[in-house]
């Protein structure tokens, strides 16, 4: 399962939707975008958790083990859902994978389908 990137509000919803999918055995890991940057600060660790730190934390509080997520770093480019979809596309043939499940939100669905279906 692969959860196309966004703003911290989307990757919420697009997280639970992944999780929720994982605890029902739809797919044995997720990789998500990774990104570089800094966002909200961990009063816990004393400092901004990085983007990546972020998103897994908010699957991991979604009860998704540690070792079954997986950032994926894309080469960025302009067109962000076109470059996604060309470097998953690369990985899931370099890995031998025969299928993908893409979380997104439903008015980016059409765009990221459209993109996939290129590489794919």
């Amino acid at each position: 399962m692969y959860v196309l990137g966004g703003s911290q509000t989307n990757l919420e919803f697009r997280y639970k939707t992944a999780s929720e999918l994982y605890h029902k055995g739809i797919c044995k890991g997720i990789w998500i975008l990774s990104r570089p940057g800094i966002t909200e600060c961990s009063v816990f660790l004393g400092r901004n958790l990085t983007d990546n730190e972020w998103s897994i934390l908010k699957l991991k509080e979604l009860g998704v083990p540690d070792d079954c997520i997986e950032p994926i770093e894309v080469k960025k480019r302009f067109f962000g859902t076109f470059t996604e979809a060309k470097g998953i596309s690369s990985l899931i043939k370099k890995r031998g994978y025969k299928s993908l499940l893409l979380i997104s939100s439903p008015e980016h669905l059409y765009r990221a389908e459209i993109s996939f279906d290129k590489y794919l």
